[in-house]
């Protein structure tokens, strides 16, 4: 019987964690002792025989929930010097935890029971629930059959300090509608690898408690764990105007950068925040209700990258004096701070081979370096480029290129880092400019009006030229259109004498270049500005004269000049002025060339010059003054 006794208790002792109190029994494997009681005999049933009149109840209300993982000191009065037990058993009604005590005697002269204490283990149950039973005697007591005893709820608890597992409880700021809120609850358990996040509705509820439900300022929410978890909470949010959110983060030059934002109805102000890298965020500005942008260019370095994040405030309506601010962004919005991108200007062809790309400079650049995009689209770096010391255009030069063939260009600006020698390098107009290689534009020295219906037009050669077009239009005529009018075939000529030209009519003179590639034309551009082509008008020759005295009279003989419809002759007296004297006219005249003054006197000096005309339906054209003659008659 001792033996069988033995092992029971040895079992219950490992198998249900027995706990034994300052009076606990002390086992071995002789025999079974209690060290204040008495020993335990085989005669167990006469030990509980005299126990019947104990009794064993707990010190007030049990509670009915208890958070897994954790302790609970049950307090229970016990007759004294009495053995009793007090097991917990699951829902297939198997003991789970068991505790044997010893009540203490009770000191001289006092009655009724002891106050004992049982530390019931919660962190080895699964959640679920249980029984909890208690009274005298031992596992073989008649009395554990009809134990007292009540329905108990191991839960997890939504409590840090309860539940080691939870690793995360937060509440959202609630948006300001105007309208009663709601934040968002978060609860996070974490057991070993498994993470899991608490369902509102299955783990947990949650309600708005405090007398704000609506304005901006600070409200309370109060959360209940449900089923699997148990616990109540409470925890403050803030009521907040909308996040603001950035429209553009852009870097403007080597050391600045421009953000943008949209603005938020209710908020009286924003707070521009930003960091480096993996650092923290911090204050950069703190901006009016009205502000949508902020150029920040405080202590930002070229080559690195910023993230910028925008916070709208507005006052509390429950704190006096503070404000509520809205959601932060947590990543941020970034910006690399590089140098600005190059704006292009232009791309031309300077030679039959080359072309020239032109751009404005960039502040704080090192220097450029020039892209051919390529077909595919990729680029290829072909030029790099010092900053000028002066101006405000930098350009580049491509050489060796095809004629005729179409090449697409791009810059990007870069400086140095501290290092001296990486390139931190902005971006570019990825369009890119494009043109063709193909001869320079031929400049037009001059054009000069040779005769009544000739001009003589002159231009610099082009280098590689095989020849060039040659093309007018009229000056005068809004509606008029460049006719081509003749095509030189050789590279060297620089000159076309035009034999179409109509007296008094103005024209504008222009020329093309052009060169052989693969048996095809490639044509310059043509300088197609009244400043580049000249402007002339057609106009006779100057006649040529000869002066003869006869007698009381002076001869004027000229030289005919060809397409003229007639002359003026002009003359004076001495040191007097150029007066008109006369006209020839050559259709009515034309084999007349000659003018007879017959009103001089003898002794006297005249000088004569004359003029050839040709006549138009709207005007009579003047070809340049004769070379004057004088004579002093005898």
């Amino acid at each position: 019987m001792k033996k069988r006794l033995l092992c029971a208790l040895l079992a219950a002792a490992m198998c249900f964690g027995e706990t034994l109190s300052a009076s606990a029994v002390t086992v071995s494997t002789n025999d079974v002792e209690m060290e204040q009681t008495g020993t335990i005999s085989e005669n167990t049933t006469e030990v509980d025989a005299e126990k019947e009149a104990a009794t064993i109840y707990p010190d007030g209300k049990v509670p009915t929930k208890f958070p897994k993982g954790q302790g609970y000191e049950l307090k229970m009065y016990v007759t004294p010097d009495t053995k009793y037990s007090v097991a917990v058993y699951d829902a297939k009604n198997e003991m789970v935890s068991y505790t044997m005590g010893f009540s203490a005697k009770a000191p001289f002269g006092q009655d009724g029971e002891v106050l004992e204490t049982v530390k019931l283990e919660f962190d080895k149950l699964a959640v679920g629930n249980y029984e909890l039973k208690y009274w005298i005697g031992g596992l073989d007591s008649a009395n554990a059959s009809t134990a007292q005893g009540k329905t108990i709820y191991v839960r997890k608890s939504i409590l840090k300090k309860e539940n080691e597992n939870i690793t995360e409880v937060t509440v959202s700021k609630a948006v300001y509608t105007g309208k009663s809120v709601k934040p968002v609850v978060k609860i996070v358990e974490t057991e070993g690898d498994n993470t899991y996040t608490l369902v509102e509705g299955k783990d947990f509820s949650y309600e708005v408690t405090s007398a704000n439900k609506k304005e901006m300022g600070t409200a309370t929410v109060t959360i209940i764990g449900m089923n699997d978890y148990m616990g109540m909470m409470t925890a403050d949010f803030d009521i907040t105007p909308q996040a603001p959110a950035i429209t553009g983060a852009v870097c403007t030059g080597f050391n600045s950068a421009r953000i943008t934002w949209n603005a938020v109805a209710n908020a009286n102000g924003y707070i521009l925040e930003r960091k480096a890298g993996t650092g923290n965020f911090a204050q950069v500005a703190t901006l009016a209700s009205g502000a949508t942008s902020y150029e920040d260019t405080t202590g930002l370095v070229t080559g690195e990258t910023y993230y910028y994040r925008i916070v709208a405030k507005a006052d509390s309506k429950t704190n006096a004096n503070q404000y509520v601010e809205s959601e932060r962004n947590e990543n941020g919005v970034a910006v690399k701070i590089t140098p600005s991108s190059p704006k292009l200007i232009s791309l031309e062809s300077t030679s039959y081979n080359k072309l020239k790309l032109t751009w404005n400079t960039v502040n704080g650049a090192t220097g450029y370096l020039v892209y051919q995009i390529l077909a595919d689209g990729s680029y290829k770096q072909v030029k790099t480029v010092a900053q000028p010391a002066t101006g405000t255009q930098a350009s580049a030069t491509m050489t060796k290129l095809k004629p005729g063939q179409k090449y697409r260009y791009t810059v990007k600006a870069y400086t140095l880092a501290a290092n001296s020698v990486t390139k931190i390098v902005s971006g570019c107009d990825t369009t890119g400019l494009s043109a063709k290689a193909k001869p320079a534009t031929p400049a037009v020295i001059s054009v000069k009006a040779t005769d009544y219906n000739k001009i003589t037009v002159k231009w610099k050669k082009v280098t590689k030229a095989y020849g060039y077009y040659i093309y007018r239009k009229v000056a005068d005529d809004e509606d008029a259109s460049w006719k081509r009018i003749k095509k030189v075939k050789y590279g060297s000529t620089t000159s076309y004498v035009d034999t179409k030209a109509e007296t008094g009519v103005k024209y504008i003179y222009a020329v093309k270049a052009y060169t052989r590639v693969k048996g095809k034309n490639v044509f310059s551009d043509m300088n197609r500005s009244e400043k580049g082509a000249k402007v002339v008008r057609a106009v006779p020759k100057k006649p040529t004269i000869k002066l003869t005295q006869w007698g009381r009279s002076i001869d004027v003989d000229i030289n005919k000049v060809a397409g003229a419809d007639g002359y003026v002759i002009y003359r004076k007296v001495g040191n007097g002025k150029y007066k008109k004297i006369g006209t020839i006219d050559a259709k009515k005249n034309a084999d007349f060339t000659t003018y007879k003054d017959a009103t001089v006197s003898y002794a006297k000096t005249y000088s004569y010059y004359v003029r050839a005309y040709k006549q138009t339906d709207e005007s009579r054209v003047m070809s340049a003054k004769s070379k004057a003659l004088t004579l002093t008659t005898k």
